[in-house]
């Protein structure tokens, strides 16, 4: 004969069983979690993040550290050099004069002792070697110059004469010991 079968008293069992063996294997799942930890307690780790000093991955015997020059000086910045005074250049044409007569060598040019700022263009002339233009020095009002291309002064040349204005190439002595040349040029003054 068939037993009856209590399918209500079977199913209370069961869900006890289960719930037991869950019950059991959580809390042996959570002491399994509480034993894996491991390092300090919280209260001594600091909140405060630093920056490491290097990097983890570069070697320490190859980082180039720079060096600290204690002999280090600024770099002197270009600045133009006053020229001397007219009295000096005169005094110095003067004894270049002199020395060229010694050793029969041709004279400077009276052009030389004067800045290209000192003079006047008052006109041009026609020679058979070409064209030239009259200068009038502002420091020496008795003294005419009759110049050419190539013509030297004090602080630079002419480089070409036009019909209106002549062109120079003026050198800058540096405060550096080297030189600047610029290229200006000047316009004729028509009896101003």
């Amino acid at each position: 004969m068939l037993a009856k079968f209590d399918f209500q008293k079977f199913a209370t069992f069961s869900l006890g069983v289960t719930l037991t063996l869950l019950l059991v294997s959580a809390n042996g799942f959570a002491q399994n979690l509480t034993q894996q930890i491991t390092g300090p307690p919280e209260s001594a780790l600091s909140t405060d993040y630093r920056e490491a000093k290097l990097s983890p991955f570069a070697d320490s015997n190859l980082i180039n550290r720079p060096t600290i020059r204690n002999d280090f000086t600024p770099p002197v910045l270009a600045s133009p050099i006053a020229p001397p005074s007219f009295e000096q250049r005169d005094l110095a044409w003067k004894e270049k004069r002199s020395l060229a007569v010694k050793t029969n060598m041709p004279s400077p040019s009276t052009s030389e002792k004067y800045l290209i700022s000192e003079v006047k263009i008052l006109g041009l002339y026609q020679k058979p070697e070409g064209q030239g233009v009259f200068l009038k020095p502002t420091l020496a009002m008795g003294t005419t110059i009759f110049a050419m291309v190539g013509q030297e002064f004090w602080d630079g040349k002419i480089k070409k004469i036009n019909k209106d204005s002549i062109e120079v190439e003026k050198i800058i002595l540096l405060n550096t010991g080297k030189t600047k040349t610029e290229f200006q040029t000047i316009p004729f003054t028509r009896n101003k």
